[in-house]
């Protein structure tokens, strides 16, 4: 018989899915995003941040 293993923690949440649900939320709620007319500055940043994580 053989012991049984232990099983490995579930890793934690990443700083990138918070950054993801950061930018859609802003992208969801923002007028000018929505319209897609115009760039907004603050997705644009928020985007960055998202990739750079």
């Amino acid at each position: 018989m053989t012991a049984a293993r232990p099983q490995a923690p579930s890793p934690a949440p990443q700083r990138t899915d918070d950054a993801y649900k950061t930018w859609l939320g802003h992208t969801y709620a923002c007028a000018r995003c929505r319209n897609g007319a115009a760039e907004c500055p603050e997705a644009r940043r928020l985007g960055r941040a998202w990739r750079a994580s």
